[in-house]
């Protein structure tokens, strides 16, 4: 695990101006033929960090039970104008074990403590766990950046069902599915 930076902008603020800049930001077409074999076909999915929501829209298109958390309410507003049919918020309590599946899609190099975030990620789904993160390149919005052992001790105790490194084309994602059962 290589820290990359002391400076938090993990605050909502900092995602604000962020997605006040750009709305177009993570547009998650390119992971979405990883994620989608891992998703249960039934149960309450959440995308936690959701951000402008692509990702969890094209879920929501196909059926799939899904509500995001993001801690911008600019861009819970903005997806909120695009399409008010989406369970996106930005100041709701979210409660242990309200999931089955929780999506995490790079968020966690973002996090000064990433092993608590981690394990506060576990507390909230009842099955399985899905979290990525870029595996190469930086970001000034990055803390970390992880190896792939490091991403597994996070999870230490619980069942890592799959670990995935995408193909080299585009930005390279470490994927890691765990589940709940220990």
């Amino acid at each position: 695990m290589i820290k990359l930076r002391d400076n938090n902008t993990n605050t909502p603020e900092a995602w604000n101006n962020l997605y006040l800049e750009d709305t177009s930001i993570h547009d998650w077409g390119g992971t979405w033929k990883f994620i989608k074999p891992l998703l249960p076909n039934k149960g309450p999915i959440l995308d936690y960090g959701c951000g402008m929501a692509f990702f969890l829209e094209s879920l929501h298109n196909q059926g799939y039970n899904i509500s995001g958390y993001e801690r911008s309410q600019v861009a819970c507003d903005t997806v909120l104008n695009r399409n008010p049919a989406l369970r996106v918020a930005w100041d709701i309590p979210i409660l242990p074990r309200m999931f089955n599946t929780v999506i995490c899609l790079e968020v966690i190099e973002h996090m000064e403590n990433p092993q608590s975030f981690a394990r506060y990620l576990l507390d909230l789904v009842t099955d399985r766990l899905i979290v990525t993160t870029p595996a190469d390149g930086d970001s000034p919005y990055h803390l970390w950046m992880f190896e792939e052992d490091d991403f597994i001790n996070f999870f230490k105790g619980y069942k890592v069902e799959q670990t995935v490194l995408t193909p080299p084309w585009g930005n390279k994602k470490r994927i890691i599915v765990v589940s709940k059962e220990k």
